[in-house]
C-alpha cells in the first residue's frame, strides 16, 4: 500500500503543475498544508483558512497563531516560468492590515510562501510594506498520513474529503510518514483498499 503513496509524491513533485484542473488544485492545497505542517511542527496552531473558505479566504491560505503572534500567510505554489508580481504582495499587506483592524492586540505579520522568486518590484513592494518573503520553497514530501483518532481511520491525499479532514482537524490527531506507520498504530484506511 506504501507503494501508492509513493507513487502519489513522485507524480506530484515532479510534475506539480501537469495535467487536469484537479492536479494543479492538488499541488497548491499540499503546498498550503506543507506550509501549515511546517508551522504546527514547532508549535504554532494552523487555521487552513484557505482550504476552509476556497476562492473567498481574502488573500489568506493560512492563519498561524502562537500566544498572541499570528502570522497571516499566503502561499504560491506556481510553475518556475512564473514569478511572484506586486500586486499579490499588495492584496497580502490589505489582508494583513484587515485582520490587525479586526484583531486589536494581536501581533501580527504576513508572510508570502513561494516555489518560485518574487520579481525584483514584487520584492522591493514587500520591504516596503513589512511582508516576509520566503521565496523558492519547493513543496517536498511530509508526513501526510493523516490520522484522526476519534475515528480510528486514516486518510491519503488523493482521498475525496482528504483537506476536509485536514480542516476539521481534533485535538490529538497526528500525521505519519506512511500506511504501515499509520496501521500498526492501529488504524484503518477509511476507504477500503482497491
Amino acid at each position: 500500500m506504501d507503494e501508492k503513496l509513493n507513487e502519489f509524491w513522485n507524480r506530484s513533485i515532479k510534475f506539480p503543475n501537469a495535467g487536469s484542473s484537479r492536479a494543479k488544485t492538488l499541488t497548491g492545497l499540499l503546498y498550503e498544508q506543507y506550509t501549515g505542517w511546517r508551522y504546527e511542527s514547532t508549535g504554532w496552531e494552523v487555521d487552513y483558512h484557505g482550504m476552509r473558505f476556497g476562492l473567498s479566504d481574502g488573500g489568506i491560505d493560512l492563519i498561524c497563531r502562537k500566544s498572541d503572534y499570528v502570522r497571516i500567510i499566503q502561499c504560491k505554489n506556481w510553475s518556475v516560468k512564473r514569478q511572484v508580481k506586486p500586486l499579490v504582495i499588495k492584496r497580502l499587506k490589505a489582508s494583513e492590515d484587515s485582520y490587525r483592524e479586526r484583531h486589536r492586540g494581536l501581533k501580527v505579520k504576513a508572510f508570502i510562501y513561494s516555489s518560485v522568486s518574487l520579481t525584483a518590484e514584487a520584492k522591493t513592494e514587500a520591504e516596503r510594506c513589512g511582508i516576509a518573503v520566503c521565496e523558492n520553497i519547493a513543496l517536498r514530501r511530509f508526513p501526510c498520513v493523516k490520522c484522526v483518532k476519534s475515528e480510528g481511520l486514516y486518510y491519503l491525499p488523493e482521498d475525496l474529503g482528504y483537506f476536509d479532514v485536514i480542516i476539521e482537524s481534533g485535538k490529538g490527531d497526528i500525521y505519519l510518514d506512511t500506511i504501515g506507520e499509520a496501521e500498526a498504530e492501529g488504524f484503518s484506511y477509511a476507504y477500503k483498499h482497491v
